[in-house]
């Protein structure tokens, strides 16, 4: 089991870690009207890998600005407030639970087969979020950025 752990405090950069170790990390800023540009970085060499901008004003939009990655992604609308990710054959969603107070945060998908499950801290003056893969996966890498997307949606409102 892959455990990745992704931490910020409220409205700022996200780290993601494995086994307490850094591995990536996602710089936000904020633009003007609901915007969000978000860069992703590896830590050990500081290379960006993907830059996307997030806008949420009654509906959702993801435009992938920029990626460097091993496999090319798109981004798919599945309804007016979520996407998933093309990955060649592969599509990548999150699928969030309802009760707002829950640990147990949502799952992962990979072509509709549950791969990972997503757990938070509920009482915390950070944002702190886990990904738990089942067994390892040559997608690793695009649950993280999935994810990422769907977070970005979380703390664009505050």
């Amino acid at each position: 089991m892959e455990v990745y752990r992704f931490y910020s405090r409220y409205n700022d950069d996200f780290i993601i870690y494995k086994e307490k170790l850094p591995v990536l990390k996602a710089k936000r800023k904020k633009g003007w009207f609901f915007n969000t540009n978000v860069k992703i970085f590896t830590i050990d060499d500081e290379k960006l890998i993907l830059e996307y901008d997030y806008f949420e004003f009654l509906v959702v939009k993801v435009k992938i600005v920029f990626q460097d990655l091993p496999v090319q992604i798109t981004v798919k609308r599945k309804n007016l407030f979520s996407y998933s990710l093309r990955v060649d054959d592969v599509e990548i969603f999150n699928r969030f639970s309802n009760n707002f107070f829950s640990k147990k945060f949502g799952k992962t998908y990979l072509n509709k087969n549950e791969v990972a499950s997503i757990s938070r801290k509920v009482l915390s003056l950070h944002n702190e979020f886990e990904l738990k893969l089942e067994s390892f996966t040559q997608y690793e890498m695009y649950c993280i950025i999935m994810l990422l997307i769907d977070l970005t949606a979380i703390e664009i409102q505050g």
